[in-house]
């Protein structure tokens, strides 16, 4: 959603675990019951305080994770030192993402009147500026900007097929 600047560190199979265990330093742990456990091709393992694939409690071989079969990723909470960068960035404004869990659910999004004007609701409630709804194309269906709803229904014709669900839609939406 938007742009997706990520960071690849890539290490020797040996390092693998100490890797993990130097990112699981990092992540916050106020959240106990996320844990996955991965286990290393030397046999060893490494508990990190994340999700994978959205589920947790489980333990994932390193190896099919570096294969990527199912698309999985973890979902962990990173924390950092505080330096001028991050204090400007969180005090001039905060992005909150909700994204969908399945793809169902991202179909969901994009056609029910409801949900969009649940967002719509809450995001004019607490005066955001701005509240998209990012459909992974070129383009965000605006939703809602400077204190005013600008997309909340599409007709059912318009973004679904004929056996009713939701399809992508190419037009602009705002």
């Amino acid at each position: 959603m938007g742009i997706d600047y990520s960071f690849d560190v890539y290490v020797h199979r040996r390092d693998a675990g100490r890797l993990l265990a130097a990112v699981a330093a990092l992540c916050d742990t106020s959240h106990g019951e996320r844990r996955t456990t991965v286990a290393l091709p030397d046999g060893t393992t490494v508990d990190l305080p994340a999700t994978y694939g959205f589920k947790a409690g489980r333990t994932v071989e390193l190896a099919e994770v570096v294969a990527g079969r199912d698309r999985s990723s973890f979902d962990m909470v990173l924390c950092f030192p505080q330096d001028d960068v991050l204090r400007r960035y969180r005090d001039d404004s905060t992005d909150v993402d909700v994204t969908s869990a399945t793809s169902g659910q991202s179909r969901v999004f994009l056609a029910s009147p409801a949900v969009r004007q649940t967002f719509a609701t809450v995001a004019l409630s607490v005066g955001a500026p701005l509240c998209l709804l990012d459909v992974e194309e070129r383009f965000d269906i605006v939703v809602t900007v400077s204190d005013q709803p600008v997309s909340i229904e599409i007709p059912v014709r318009a973004c679904c097929g004929t056996r009713g669900r939701p399809r992508m839609r190419r037009t602009r939406n705002y």
